[in-house]
């Protein structure tokens, strides 16, 4: 390995360690975690007061790391007095509730701004033409770093009180060194300033233990668990000391700011040698300002979130029936914004070179946002900015976005108008299409449209249309059961009728996006077919049904002689609710299980339950040390991980 290479390699080391300090020594706080469920039972409803659905809350984060490595015959670097990597990372970690979702879901997402520095000291700036997949241990959420050493965040949902309990654990750690269950650990110190709602900790550990080694997995670098054998060295030891800080808000209930920082003196084992690491990380997390609430267009008042507790958020907007103060409420956030300011500002944000470019696209997107559900009945300015615009345009689909996401009659109107005056322009399928079916709940003009673009003379708008109609069938399910049912008969009449297995296929992927129980009959044959394509497609068209008899269908195809049949049966049953019967038959079926096709989507359910039985976390962990592919490992450790399993 070259000077260059192992140097990447540790890069991504540090930042993986580094980057999740407030976290990094879960060991010790999963054993102070349990004496605290019920203090966090009572907790937990004071997150579902602080977000409700429609809020987005806003974490400031700030992080700043150094280290100092040296290897072998490198030593003698020792003393030149620069760090080998630096790692700064400011951003912004926002906090939302989907109601929009099917289910309560509470997304967590991280927004870099600017984009994750990572600088390497002493040797040359470039980056190898690969990324790396590191997982911060901070918040839990997988990032994606490119070549150019850039942060971009991927997604992470949960729903109900296991967020709550995932958000207690993670941004409120400091709070539970503080209650440590051992009162004789001498190495912990914590109190609280004369009731101040101020915890400050300091402690300092010693460990020698074989949670974490280095592995190439396809294009990047892993940091997976491995088994000690009790022959070979632990590949990671050293001490780790620091001390931190958490602000309650008024109500003591939610985090305002956690900083602190943390020194680490370590030894991790590579390729056969030793590297010694001195990392030095300071951190700080606090509530930002800003607060965007939207509201249930149906009633004059938030939607109200279930057990939420009568104290009331940190921040609150407060309307009449008539709607005036929101307008306010949105001048005083925006100013005097009208449309071609926020144009103006897109383009801005377009041309420029800046690392914040993201977050800047970010804010713009939610001035868009705001201006639309503001004017949602005089349109007319934001609209003239799309005269002549191309459907590949990015302005036009971030206005045309916006106007989905607020979802009112008249935006998802205009919506239809303008996405539909593009029928015939080239980009249409690839960039306007899909946008017709982003309304939480579609209207009757949305539906039309889509059913007019079925009948299309083009193969790709056809097929794309079809599919948007079926997801528009499973979102009006609960609200407008009558047109929800018009749709799946269509698609199950064609079902019946089609002549041949393209047609029963097509007929059968817009029945799985509607997740209507009528299709469970009609799949009966097709479960038994002695043609895996066949199978496969029928498991597939079972992801969205919530009935124990769809569930049973997709547990007895876990068996199946076909690996793409088997896989797919996995994946539907991740995208139905938790059962007992579900849970017991992944755990079962996955020693036996040959292909990491297959265990890696298994391990990705079964981490759903990891905070529900132990069988879970066994399978998991033991995925973790000894599954024989490096894919199927990288995915146990990093969902035990994100639920905070040591």
């Amino acid at each position: 390995m070259t000077g260059r290479r192992w140097l990447w390699t540790m890069a991504v080391t540090v930042a993986a360690l580094t980057i999740g300090m407030v976290w990094a020594a879960r060991d010790r706080w999963s054993s102070l975690y349990s004496n605290r469920l019920t203090v966090n039972e009572q907790m937990i409803k004071s997150v579902w007061s602080y977000l409700k659905p429609g809020v987005t809350r806003y974490y400031q984060v700030e992080l700043a790391s150094t280290a100092f490595m040296r290897k072998g015959a490198e030593s003698s670097k020792a003393n030149d007095g620069q760090p080998d990597i630096e790692v700064k990372l400011t951003g912004r970690l926002a906090l939302e509730w989907d109601a929009a979702s099917p289910g309560d879901v509470i997304r967590l997402r991280f927004e870099p701004s600017p984009s994750l520095n990572l600088r390497q000291v002493n040797e040359s700036n470039d980056f190898p033409p690969e990324s790396a997949t590191i997982s911060s241990l901070i918040i839990g959420i997988p990032f994606r770093m490119n070549a150019r050493g850039q942060l971009t965040y991927a997604e992470a949902s949960m729903s109900g009180d296991r967020f709550a309990i995932q958000l207690l654990r993670q941004i409120a750690a400091v709070m539970q060194v503080c209650m440590p269950e051992d009162q004789s650990q001498k190495s912990w110190d914590c109190d609280e300033q004369d009731g101040s709602g101020i915890y400050h900790a300091h402690y300092e550990t010693v460990t020698q233990s074989a949670p974490l080694s280095l592995t190439r997995v396809k294009s990047g670098y892993a940091l997976l668990q491995a088994m000690n054998d009790g022959v070979s060295p632990p590949p990671l030891k050293g001490t780790l000391s620091g001390e931190g800080s958490i602000e309650l808000g008024t109500d003591h209930s939610m985090p305002q700011t956690v900083s602190g920082h943390e020194e680490a003196l370590v030894t991790i084992i590579v390729d056969g040698g030793e590297i010694q690491s001195n990392a030095r990380t300071t951190y700080s997390i606090r509530v930002d300002g800003e607060l965007v609430e939207s509201y249930n267009a149906a009633t004059s008042q938030p939607s109200q979130s279930p057990g939420a507790s009568e104290s009331p958020p940190a921040q609150k907007v407060v309307i009449n029936d008539s709607g005036d103060s929101l307008k306010r409420a949105a001048q005083e956030r925006f100013g005097n914004v009208v449309a071609h300011d926020i144009l103006k500002e897109f383009e801005g944000v377009r041309n420029s070179d800046s690392p914040s470019r993201a977050q800047a696209a970010r804010d713009v997107y939610d001035k868009l946002v705001g201006y639309v559900r503001t004017h949602d009945t005089e349109l007319g300015d934001i609209l003239k900015t799309l005269s002549g615009r191309a459907a590949d345009d990015p302005w036009l689909r971030e206005v045309l976005s916006a106007l989905a996401y607020v979802g009112c009659k008249e935006c998802q109107r205009h919506l239809v108008n303008e996405v539909m005056a593009r029928e015939s322009e080239p980009a249409f399928a690839s960039d306007l299409l899909s946008l017709l079916a982003q309304p939480a709940q579609p209207s009757a003009d949305v539906e039309a449209a889509l059913r007019r673009l079925t009948e299309s003379p083009q193969p790709v708008i056809h097929d794309m249309a079809e599919l948007a109609l079926g997801t528009v069938g499973y979102k009006l399910r609960d609200s407008d059961q009558p047109r929800s049912t018009a749709i799946y008969q269509q698609y199950a009449d064609k079902f019946r009728q089609a002549q041949d297995v393209n047609a029963q296929m097509a007929a059968l992927s817009v029945l799985g996006n509607i997740g209507d129980e009528g299709v469970v009959d009609a799949l009966k044959p097709w479960v038994v077919s002695s043609d895996h394509i066949r199978r496969e497609a029928a498991a597939r068209a079972l992801r969205n049904l919530r009935s124990d008899g769809a569930r049973q269908m997709l547990i007895s195809m876990l068996a199946d002689d076909a690996v793409s049949v088997r896989r797919a049966a996995v994946q539907s049953i991740a995208q139905m609710p938790k059962s007992d019967n579900a849970l017991k038959a992944l755990s079962d079926r996955f020693a036996s299980e040959k292909s990491a096709l297959v265990r890696q989507p298994m391990v990705q359910d079964l981490a759903r339950y990891l905070r529900d039985t132990p069988k879970a976390q066994e399978v998991v962990k033991a995925a973790a040390n000894s599954d024989a592919d490096p894919d199927v490992r990288l995915t146990a450790t990093n969902a035990l991980i994100m639920y905070g399993i040591p």
